[in-house]
């Protein structure tokens, strides 16, 4: 079932900033974003980075 949510601005599109806030936010894990898709959208976004943790 898809639901139609309004976007913040209700200007009926999402920004990929205000999507990538909420795929990011923990505190919307089984809420709005799936446990699944959570660590799916974070194992993306290390991958795809240019910075690496260990100083190298």
């Amino acid at each position: 079932m898809k639901q139609q949510i309004s976007s913040p601005t209700e200007n009926g599109a999402w920004g990929r900033a205000t999507i990538d806030t909420i795929l990011s936010n923990k505190k919307y894990i089984n809420t709005i974003v799936s446990i699944e898709k959570y660590f799916d959208v974070q194992f993306e976004k290390d991958r795809c980075s240019n910075i690496n943790d260990n100083n190298t």
